[in-house]
């Protein structure tokens, strides 16, 4: 599976679910109630979880507080809109009739499957990655490595977090990137 984002094409295997959260019938609904949210949200069932912003600045100059200020907004935004996705199916009998059995096999659950392994996960902080995919205009390492000290200072310690490409070295998030320029 591949998806196009600010300049970027992410390519999963085939044992990840992935959905593009901002075209999410979902998120678009609770957008328009002032949440921000990252830009993918994968799983391998029962092994971990990637929620993937996407930044492009090859052609501005952000500083790197603001940066971190956005990604720990759509951070904590989108742990607050799967706990209200949840929420919401928790309310229907069916749903809650069914819980255990889509726990154990999510993908062939569509919607519900998707939702509930990713409240399943979210808050097991060992298989719940936030990652931040960073394009600036001169692939400035050091810009980078201010903006993970930032984000660290916001987020909650136990969160693992990445920025990348730079920290790709000795991560395999079980996602294959690259640029379309």
């Amino acid at each position: 599976m591949e998806f196009s984002e600010s300049g970027w094409v992410f390519r999963f295997t085939n044992d990840w679910i992935v959905k593009k959260f901002d075209d999410h019938r979902y998120y678009r609904w609770l957008s328009g109630k002032g949440f921000k949210a990252v830009d993918f949200i994968a799983f391998q069932p029962n092994v971990r979880m990637l929620c993937i912003e996407v930044k492009n600045y090859r052609r501005e100059s952000p500083e790197a507080q603001e940066v971190a200020d956005l990604f720990c907004k759509k951070v904590s935004d989108t742990l607050q809109v799967v706990d209200i996705i949840e929420r919401y199916f928790l309310r229907k009998p069916f749903y809650r009739l069914l819980r255990k059995i889509i726990q154990r096999w999510p993908q062939f659950f569509g919607e519900w499957g998707f939702w509930t392994e990713i409240a399943d996960i979210m808050p097991d902080k060992e298989r719940c990655f936030f990652v931040l995919w960073l394009k600036t205009r001169d692939e400035d390492e050091h810009f980078s490595q201010r903006i993970k000290a930032l984000i660290k200072a916001q987020l909650d310690k136990e969160y693992r977090f990445f920025v990348m490409p730079y920290d790709q070295a000795g991560v395999d998030l079980g996602v294959e990137a690259y640029s379309e320029n």
